[in-house]
């Protein structure tokens, strides 16, 4: 309308009409009034207000395909930026930053929706029948600009799987329920995994064997041969062939905390017996980390003992050093 308004004036303008200024719709209603059949081009192929929010979109819900789709989520995911996405929204490459948000959360919501009916946070690429271990690790984020107000102290969790020669795992079979489409608000996260309970340690309850019975206990010539098949299997698991390494949702609560680490020890627990019934879990951490695991398996002998699970530590290059 606005183009039209332009050509009016300048017509006006050569046939020697001062025009001060052009009321737009002033003119389609003069338009309209002279020529009623505009009316019917006008409703065919004008928009209606109430049409606006769809068109502001790149295309329809019912004609999207899956590249401009796949590359939204891929170039947001990469960048994290809200400008690189419509800007290649405004050349067609990509859908809308407002459509690109609708769909982020259906696949959030459908995940959380299959993690709430198994009552289990477990990613859906890893597969059953492999050897799987987890790593828990603290993230620190120090924000360096000098306007940050806060900075993020958290605990992460990731699962490696192991392929081996002869085990390629087994496909999950995966049901989701039905959620509700379109909306922009993510469901919660199951209970079990989300809430952190409290823990109650007590010194005096520590059970550990001195170093002089370890230093001092024999060898046996002929080792468990259930143990030895365990040992072969690890040996042969840990070869650098991994397979898939996923890392969970962030904690908010810092690792320092025996009450936290305490947690992460059920969350392995529980992934490793959905994965792989009748492993023993494999929990990998750091120096600091392990130190605190080691107590819990000291205090906690009947549930979480080192006969229940087991802890490598994985020290860091300057403490190799």
């Amino acid at each position: 309308m606005s183009d039209l308004c332009a050509i009016y004036s300048q017509r006006m303008e050569a046939l020697g009409v001062e025009v001060a200024g052009t009321h737009l719709t002033r003119l389609r209603d003069s338009l309209l009034k002279m020529n009623p059949q505009l009316e019917g081009w006008r409703s065919q192929n004008l928009p209606s207000k109430k049409m606006w929010p769809i068109l502001n979109t790149r295309h329809r819900k019912e004609q999207e395909t899956s590249v401009t789709t796949y590359l939204t989520l891929k170039i947001h995911a990469e960048t994290l930026k809200k400008e690189l996405v419509d800007l290649l929204h405004s050349l067609g490459i990509c859908i809308s930053y407002e459509r690109f948000r609708i769909v982020h959360s259906d696949i959030a919501n459908n995940l959380l929706a299959m993690y709430n009916a198994q009552k289990l946070v477990c990613p859906p690429d890893l597969t059953h029948d492999l050897f799987t271990t987890a790593s828990v690790v603290n993230t620190d984020h120090n924000p360096l600009s000098d306007t940050a107000m806060s900075c993020f102290h958290g605990t992460a969790i990731s699962v490696v799987q192991l392929p081996t020669q002869c085990k390629h795992g087994r496909a999950r079979e995966l049901t989701t329920p039905k959620t509700e489409k379109g909306i922009r608000r993510v469901q919660q996260l199951p209970p079990l995994y989300a809430n952190v309970p409290p823990c109650f340690v007590s010194i005096s309850r520590v059970s550990c064997r001195p170093p002089e019975d370890i230093l001092s206990c024999e060898i046996p010539k002929d080792p468990d041969p259930v143990a030895q098949k365990w040992l072969d299997h690890l040996s042969v698991a840990m070869l650098p062939r991994v397979g898939m390494v996923l890392t969970q949702q962030t904690f908010v609560d810092e690792a320092q905390f025996l009450a936290m680490m305490l947690h992460t020890m059920n969350v392995v627990k529980a992934v490793v017996e959905h994965l792989n019934p009748g492993q023993i879990p494999v929990s990998v951490a750091d120096a600091p980390l392990y130190a605190l695991l080691k107590k819990i398996q000291f205090t906690m002998v009947d549930t979480h003992g080192e006969e229940k699970l087991l802890q490598w530590v994985v020290c860091t290059l300057n403490l190799l050093l």
